[in-house]
């Protein structure tokens, strides 16, 4: 659309209907259906992660592991409750209660739980009874580790892995194995990962060794990635308001247009957050940094509106909102649209990644938009300070026009020898100074009569 046209059409239609009455009624009505939207929907979004989103869409593998999950997967993620105690001999009761401990929690399948040294006291007891003497104990589970406790030989490492046990040959690390509990989110991973922790650090404090008993599993890198994202948005996000708030408070020469410009900010990340989850998006890795993105454009749209709003020389808030919006209206519109025509080629992609970043950077510049050319008019007519109106020109003396200069020839005895300003009252310049001279040259005989010295 040609920029006479929008201009035209910003300063005779949409600036006045949006500083009338009907048109603050219908604008705020409508702003404030989406922003209760959007901040229902940013209240239901879920801090989810997975794997298959970054896989082509499409992929055998993504239906190997749906088939896969649906009909034979019955138990969570397989972890293992790692430690290292030297005097495992005398350390049954500790370990008993970590295995109890594993077996108690709600987020691993207790009929998962394998301890080996639980297994083994058993056997203990079978054959002729429980010792704590180091060489009888560590005779006793090599016998046991050749017999019914060969499954267990991938949880025991010895110093010397490769020869018996002994006390002289200890046991330098061993662990429990388990499942946790069946989760379809990222946000219940995180909770087996972090509960299992807390279960282990409480069951076990007396158990001594080179460090604490802890769980994990390869999986927990995962989940520490999960975790740590809901975490990341919170602080980044903030940052990036705070950034903002100072910003607009320094180059928006009025703060309480400054306020209204951040709120307009904030209202736009809330919208966008809360259709994110209408949309069929979540928080994850990758809509985080869109995020981000998503603030830098709502700042763009508003802060333009809200500095030509102070700077107008109109004489009312209506009449400042309307020069405002035919001054930059359509530089923003044609941002907006810049926008859209640069993300719309986004739309049609399968891929999880390039999906979000449309549907975010979408929502970004139709709401913010919409915020910054539809809304805050509104709010700068309703609250906007009072416009500074036209520029007051300062009395001032008259300027005098330089009058014209007039040259008068001077000579001496009929010989021209330069020539003399005329003051504006006839009134010539002292110019004895020319006599002297020509006076002396001709004496000197350096003018001819018809020269000019």
């Amino acid at each position: 659309m040609p920029i006479n046209m929008l201009r035209y059409f910003m300063q005779t239609h949409l600036g006045p209907f949006l500083t009338s009455l009907p048109g603050m009624i219908i604008t705020l009505g409508v702003f404030a259906i989406i922003l209760g939207v959007g901040i229902w929907g940013a209240t239901q979004i879920k801090e989810d992660s997975d794997y298959r989103d970054f896989m082509p869409a499409g992929s055998y593998v993504i239906d190997f592991i749906d088939v896969d999950e649906k009909y034979f997967v019955t138990v969570g993620q397989r972890v293992a409750i790692y430690g290292s105690n030297p005097d495992y001999p005398n350390s049954h009761p500790e370990m008993e209660a970590l295995y109890t401990a594993a077996r108690s929690t709600d987020v691993v399948m207790p009929e998962t739980v394998q301890s080996w040294e639980h297994d083994f006291y058993t056997y203990q007891g079978q054959t002729g009874g429980v010792t704590t003497d180091g060489t009888a104990w560590y005779t006793k589970l090599n016998t046991w580790l050749q017999g019914a406790g060969t499954r267990y030989r991938g949880d025991i490492k010895f110093t010397n892995d490769a020869a018996a046990g002994s006390p002289s040959n200890p046991i330098i690390s061993s662990r429990l194995t388990m499942n946790h509990r069946m989760c379809t989110d990222s946000g219940c991973e995180v909770s087996n990962m972090d509960t299992l922790r807390d279960v282990v650090s409480a069951a076990t404090p007396k158990l001594g060794g080179a460090r604490a008993p802890f769980p994990f599993d390869e999986a927990y890198l995962n989940y520490e990635q999960y975790k740590s994202i809901e975490e990341e948005a919170q602080r980044n996000i903030g940052l990036a308001f705070l950034a903002i708030f100072i910003i607009t408070m320094l180059m928006i020469p009025h703060p309480g247009v400054s306020l209204l410009v951040f709120c307009s900010v904030i209202f736009t990340i809330l919208e966008v957050i809360g259709f994110m989850y209408h949309w069929g998006l979540k928080i994850d890795g990758v809509t985080v940094v869109m995020l981000i993105v998503a603030l830098g454009l709502a700042i763009d749209y508003s802060a333009h509106i809200g500095v030509a709003y102070v700077q107008s020389s109109a004489d009312t808030r209506q009449g400042a909102v309307i020069q405002a919006l035919a001054d930059m209206g359509t530089p923003v519109c044609h941002g907006a649209m810049s926008t859209f025509i640069a993300i719309v080629v986004l739309a049609g992609s399968k891929s999880y990644v390039f999906i979000s970043f449309f549907r975010q950077l979408f929502l970004a510049t139709v709401l913010g938009a919409g915020q910054g050319m539809l809304l805050l008019p509104v709010l700068l007519t309703l609250m906007g300070p009072l416009p500074r109106g036209p520029l007051k020109s300062f009395n001032t003396a008259e300027v005098q026009p330089t009058p014209a200069i007039e040259m008068k020839e001077v000579s001496v005895d009929g010989v021209v020898v330069g020539a003399e300003e005329v003051e504006p009252d006839g009134i010539p310049d002292d110019t004895s100074h020319l006599h002297q001279e020509a006076s002396a040259a001709a004496a000197a005989g350096n003018c001819g009569e018809e020269r000019v010295c």
